[in-house]
């Protein structure tokens, strides 16, 4: 009997040492697709925070607040556009490869569609909450122009699902360098804060067209049609996503709105230069969870088993580089505040190592959509993202009077912490097991 429980222990053990062994000799091709998307994505993000920095002290915390407000702002509207649906396409035209033609043609209108709407909506909105100005109507009406060019990453959608991201990683990574080149340019002829919105602008236009001619060399069999009976299909599925969008950008951003109202725009300057630091790093889970979707969809296929056991290897591998990253900023905090703003941003330094803990919350979302978007647990994403909003707005209610910036960075870490890993105590306990590497009892 000890000896049938022993060899059975030593089966269990060479059994998981394959999986493990098996799974990392599929993640060589995946971890090759994932260098160039990191390679863009950290462009992106290195970029953008040394050209984010310089322009932080060009402009000044009060000025530097205005422009995180009109971001903030624009990507309430970049939520919606994309209706939610990246996860799911990429899924499907994987599914359905003789459906390709039409799952995109059919993404591409809809987006099309949608962004030039919600345009149109940010203007006005912007005027009504604002008052009406020739340099507000100009300057948001730029700046929102980046919603309507987003509808045109349904092409990079394509790519994904073939695991060739590497195809458009360079365009999009010479989009965001010129643009990054002009806001230079803008800073050293001490241009105007309006002027900025044209470098913003810029990238969403140049990353559009480099998509477009990376398309025209890599095309689909059949050209691109509209189909209306797909069409309800996707918004069928996809407004749980859309809701969940929304949800997400308020327990991201609505602390810089309350900030700006309770606070003023000087300390929301000095909030919004923490961001980028702490932002800076997911993309790593975002990047690889681009990568990992086709794969973990093609386990879900072979079995439940397979499928379960590779994702409890995301969720740890995901757990760990996120707890990392976040002491190691957490420590450092200080020193990375001051070299890239200055004292003028001290106060900073102390947002960025309460923020920071975000990462490791995020991580594991990132892993978690994994399973959502297998599983098509669309409303379930909605109920933890709602659940995200609602902490984050009687957080911030809470403590921002009271606690200022800081008061806002608890709130964020709170937000993430419920909508990301806590939520799943209420809605699904073995996920929550899973997120901190427990096996479920019949794996």
């Amino acid at each position: 009997m000890l000896s049938d429980k022993f060899e059975s222990k030593t089966k269990e053990r060479v059994s998981g040492i394959y999986f493990i062994k098996k799974f990392w000799n599929n993640f060589s091709h995946i971890l090759s697709n994932s260098f160039w998307l990191l390679l863009e994505k950290l462009n992106r993000a290195v970029l953008g925070l040394l050209v984010g920095a310089w322009l932080a002290r060009y402009l000044g915390p009060s000025e530097y607040g205005q422009l995180a407000y009109a971001l903030a702002y624009i990507a309430f509207f970049q939520a919606i556009v994309n209706l939610g649906t990246d996860g799911i396409i990429v899924r499907d035209l994987v599914k359905e490869p003789n459906s390709r033609h039409e799952i995109l043609g059919t993404t591409l209108r809809l987006r099309l569609i949608t962004g030039i709407f919600f345009w149109i909506i940010s203007i006005l909105a912007i005027q009504i909450l604002k008052g009406w100005s020739y340099s507000s109507v100009w300057f948001y009406a730029v700046f929102g122009s980046i919603v309507f060019f987003q509808a045109f990453d349904t092409i990079d959608l394509w790519f994904q699902s073939q695991n060739k991201s590497k195809k458009t990683a360079f365009s999009k990574l010479l989009a965001h360098s010129i643009s990054n080149a002009a806001k230079v340019v803008l800073i050293i002829l001490n241009a105007r804060l309006e002027l900025f919105a044209i470098a913003f602008a810029l990238d969403g236009l140049l990353t559009a067209i480099g998509l477009y001619l990376n398309y025209r060399h890599n095309k689909t069999e059949k050209a691109w049609v509209f189909k209306s009976a797909r069409a309800k299909t996707i918004l069928k599925e996809s407004w749980p996503y859309i809701v969940s969008g929304l949800s997400i950008m308020i327990y991201m951003r609505i602390g810089q709105f309350m900030i700006e109202y309770y606070q003023g725009t000087r300390e929301l300057g000095i909030f919004s230069v923490a961001q980028p630091i702490s932002q800076l790093w997911y993309v790593i889970p975002m990047t690889l969870m681009t990568s990992l979707a086709p794969y973990i969809s093609s386990q879900k296929a072979k079995g439940e088993k397979e499928y379960l056991n590779s994702l409890i290897i995301v969720f740890r591998s995901f757990a760990a580089l996120g707890l990392v990253i976040s002491l190691s900023i957490f420590v450092l905090s200080e020193h990375i505040v001051d070299i890239f703003y200055g004292p003028v941003y001290a106060l900073s330094a102390q947002v960025l190592g309460i923020h920071i803990f975000t990462n490791f919350f995020v991580f594991q979302t990132l892993a978690l959509n994994l399973w959502i978007i297998n599983e098509s647990k669309g409303l379930y994403q909605t109920y933890q993202t709602v659940l995200g909003a609602i902490t984050a707005l009687v957080a911030n209610y809470l403590l921002i009077p009271h606690y200022g910036i800081l008061g806002a960075a608890w709130a964020s870490v709170l937000s993430y912490a419920v909508s990301g890993v806590f939520s799943n105590l209420i809605f699904e306990p073995k996920i929550f097991l899973m997120q901190f590497g427990i096996k479920p009892k019949h794996l």
